[in-house]
């Protein structure tokens, strides 16, 4: 085996175990609130952002009745941490209108609280 193949081979199976790893560390988000709007069709979701949140960074999974929120990626930016919200349709997250629902995220009325892993 040559040294190229073989340093391609280790790259391929760190970045695997690497994929691994945040596959199975994944949790629910801290939400600081939620708000349900039958008229408009909407779901929104309180969180704790830094400056670079932005809905693209969430994923609403749904079994059966249950909501799920998780943030697929960290706000590492800089600016004064603050509430955000995020609004997501009641189609965008496979809800249909006047869908009872649950939601499984913890909440925490604590914002900085929400900001901990």
């Amino acid at each position: 085996m040559t040294t190229w193949t073989m340093r391609a081979v280790l790259l391929a199976c760190g970045l695997l175990a690497a994929a691994a790893v945040h596959a199975t560390d994944r949790k629910p988000e801290k939400l600081l609130g939620l708000r349900a709007d039958g008229d408009k069709g909407e779901l929104a979701i309180e969180v704790w952002a830094s400056g670079c949140t932005e809905k693209a960074h969430f994923k609403v999974e749904r079994a059966g009745n249950q909501l799920t929120v998780f943030r697929l990626q960290r706000d590492s930016c800089k600016m004064m941490p603050q509430r955000t919200t995020i609004t997501f349709t009641f189609a965008e997250v496979g809800l249909k209108p006047n869908q009872a629902f649950t939601v499984s995220n913890p909440f925490t009325s604590d914002p900085f609280a929400a900001s901990v892993e």
